[in-house]
């Protein structure tokens, strides 16, 4: 961005790829800077995976924990014993990230444990579709 700009299929500047954890490597001459930004992107230039967030406001009691569960192996293949696990660092939004393939429709659904128990929210499975973007925000609510 601060040194080249998209012409084409190519960029007039360095290119850098960022990998599917958000890093990327770049050794900067003293007199010079980097300036990246996420739509900053050669032909091709895509993500394979989108980082998909996860917020999702649900209230627990204590002991419960919020998951994510869904048709693909990283989201336990409705497993309730497999399903992601979201952070309560932000409570009562439940938060988390996981990586799945750029342009796939998946099914999921905000599971709550404690211990053996699962409940599972009410309502049919929640559709999305990852898109070509790099990273994919989900707002929800428990459906009770």
């Amino acid at each position: 961005v601060a040194n080249g700009d998209v012409s084409g299929t190519s960029c007039t500047g360095a290119t850098y790829t960022v990998d599917s954890s958000g890093r990327f490597s770049a050794t900067v001459a003293t007199d010079k800077m980097i300036a990246l930004h996420i739509n900053a992107r050669v032909s091709g230039g895509g993500c394979g995976t989108v980082a998909v967030s996860f917020a999702a406001e649900a209230y627990t009691i204590w002991g419960e924990n919020v998951y994510v569960a869904g048709n693909r192996s990283e989201l336990g293949n409705w497993n309730p014993a497999n399903a992601f696990p979201l952070s309560a660092a932000t409570y009562p939004i439940w938060r988390g990230t996981v990586n799945l393939p750029a342009n796939t429709t998946f099914e999921y659904k905000y599971i709550k444990r404690n211990g053996s128990q699962v409940i599972w929210e009410t309502g049919s499975n929640r559709v999305v579709n990852t898109g070509s973007g790099c990273a994919l925000s989900l707002n929800d609510v428990w459906r009770n």
